[in-house]
């Protein structure tokens, strides 16, 4: 993973998948780090299909680890967040 500048090895296991609708990864990274990443698919009733991104990353330092990470990340997440949806999307769309 990448975050802010700071790179770092996790390590992947798929914990749940529900072909072809649902896929769960949860990830553990150095010092006790953690992630959490969900792709949800469902009908939205008009032909179209509704993709679900769930991203949850726990940093290390318990309380503290959080306090950091806010002050360093801020903001920038919802932005990469979006930025790898956009990315997804045009993946998807090439076949």
């Amino acid at each position: 993973m990448h975050v802010r500048g700071f790179r770092f090895q996790v390590h992947w296991t798929l914990v749940s998948v529900q072909e072809p609708t649902l896929a769960e990864w949860k990830g553990r990274g150095p010092a006790h780090s953690g992630a959490r990443i969900r792709y949800v698919l469902t009908d939205n009733g008009d032909g179209a299909t509704e993709f679900e991104y769930t991203n949850e990353f726990t940093p290390p330092g318990g309380r503290l680890g959080n306090f950091a990470s806010r002050m360093i990340v801020g903001a920038a997440s919802e932005r990469e967040a979006h930025n790898s949806l956009i990315r997804l999307k045009a993946l998807l769309e090439r076949g």
